[in-house]
């Protein structure tokens, strides 16, 4: 929660709810994992997402991209984290609320920020792998090697509200990969467990897929 005290609450607007519940009855027995702050931030964010996005020629809404708001009401450490940064609307259920190709450091800041911050472990077992080290362990290699890494993720709230981070693909940007570095990376993923046949998808030079078939 934020410095202030906002207490926990649900989302009224009737079209944002609507919208937020793919599934009610999944949204409400997850609700009950949530601390009540956790449910509230979780509700918070979703509802800026669907309720602000916008830009998108699709009527379906993905696509559709957003900034948090300044005044936002959530703690300093997510305001911190994400001012500035441009999200797509959330595509899955509560409690996503958002994807971008940012360029953060996201390891980096997961390691710096454990109490903020964590890996979509759930997401990344169900994406068959490759394992959030296995992926932190890429991304170091290709920075190290000046790739410029980043990533494609979605972002969630874990019941403790934590952001989630499921990172659904690996770029190196420009033409900084040659093919031994891109076998290397192919080797360090496929190692934790990642199929290598899942790796990419006919996308030429630094692109490792990291979500489902």
């Amino acid at each position: 929660m934020s410095d202030g005290e906002n207490p926990p609450s649900q989302v009224t607007d009737t079209d944002v709810r609507a919208l937020m519940l793919h599934d009610p009855d999944e949204e409400w027995e997850l609700r009950g994992e949530f601390a009540p702050e956790a449910a509230w931030l979780a509700d918070t964010l979703r509802s800026t997402a669907l309720g602000t996005a916008q830009g998108s020629a699709f009527g379906c809404g993905h696509g559709n991209t957003y900034r948090l708001p300044t005044d936002l009401p959530v703690p300093l450490w997510v305001a911190r984290i994400l001012a500035g940064v441009q999200l797509e609307a959330p595509e899955g259920p509560w409690p996503e609320f958002g994807r971008t190709e940012d360029p953060l450091d996201w390891p980096a800041l997961i390691d710096a920020c454990p109490g903020e911050l964590t890996w979509n472990r759930g997401m990344l077992e169900n994406n068959l792998g490759a394992s959030a080290e296995a992926i932190s362990t890429a991304y170091r290699f290709l920075h190290a090697r000046g790739c410029r890494p980043y990533m494609d993720v979605c972002l969630w709230l874990d019941p403790d509200a934590r952001i989630a981070v499921e990172p659904l693909a690996l770029f190196a940007e420009g033409e900084t990969v040659d093919a031994e570095l891109r076998g290397q990376v192919d080797e360090i993923l496929v190692a934790s467990g990642r199929p290598r046949d899942l790796l990419r998808h006919r996308e030429p030079g630094g692109y490792w897929c990291l979500e489902a078939a």
